[in-house]
């Protein structure tokens, strides 16, 4: 994901993630999100 691509085998392991640590799907999805606009850096 530090590429900007989030290739299946990441998302299977994010997936997994989610569903093992309870976290609902809506902000687990908030979370991938704000992780990209993080992993972009730069002045926006």
């Amino acid at each position: 994901m530090a590429d900007g691509v989030l290739e299946e085998s990441e998302k299977a392991l994010l997936t997994d993630l989610q569903q093992s640590l309870e976290v609902p799907e809506n902000i687990a999805v908030t979370i991938i999100q704000v992780m990209m606009i993080k992993n972009r850096g730069g002045a926006g």
